[in-house]
Order: C-alpha cells, then sequence, then structure tokens
C-alpha cells in the first residue's frame, strides 16, 4: 500500500471508530451554520471535538490526500484529543491511537 492508501485507510478507520462510539452521523450532532465561522483551532469554541473530526477536520483531509496534496506538517490532532478527552481516556483510547497514526504521516 503507497502512502495515499494508508492515510485514506486511516481516516476510514477513525470515521468507522466514530460510527462505533456513536459519534457519528447522527442528525442531533450536525453543527449549526454558524459553528463554522469560527477561527479557533479545531473549532473548539462551537464543536465538540468529534464534530469537528465529522464536518471539518476529515472530509479536508481526504480531500488533499485525493487530489495529490500533503498533509499539513506537524499536525498534532491526536494530542487535543488527549486533552480533550482526558476523563474518558480507556473509552476513546483507540480514537486516540489512530489520530497518533494519522498525525505521524504529517512529520516535519
Amino acid at each position: 500500500m503507497d502512502k495515499k492508501n494508508n492515510i485514506i485507510a486511516i481516516l476510514d478507520e477513525i470515521e468507522q471508530e466514530l460510527r462505533e462510539l456513536k459519534l457519528w452521523g447522527a442528525e442531533a450532532f450536525a453543527p449549526s451554520q454558524e459553528a463554522f465561522l469560527s477561527s479557533v483551532p479545531f473549532f473548539m469554541d462551537t464543536m465538540d471535538f468529534h464534530q469537528w473530526l465529522e464536518y471539518v477536520a476529515l472530509p479536508k483531509l481526504r480531500e488533499i490526500v485525493l487530489e495529490g496534496g500533503v498533509l499539513p506538517q506537524g499536525m498534532l490532532i491526536h494530542t487535543y484529543a488527549e486533552e480533550y478527552y482526558r476523563e474518558r481516556h480507556d473509552e476513546f483510547a483507540y480514537l486516540i491511537k489512530l489520530l497518533r497514526v494519522l498525525d505521524s504521516y504529517a512529520k516535519v
């Protein structure tokens, strides 16, 4: 498997894990249009982390990879996930692990 396919596979696994956690695709989780106007990293002032993953990060990263681009250097998505889920780390350990793998493809 080449790097592009590996990244797409990790993005798919992240989506699947969010589905298993029941944090993907539910109408109740859809952010408002105003939520997308945030200028704060991870849209942390307007979205839950899983919303940002579903509606912002994963679609954008898929687009970048499918168009032949490279991931932003120095992505540290997993570190925000670790902080966001620190009180429930056991429940979200696999998601954090997947995000760490994704981040490894964007090393400086």
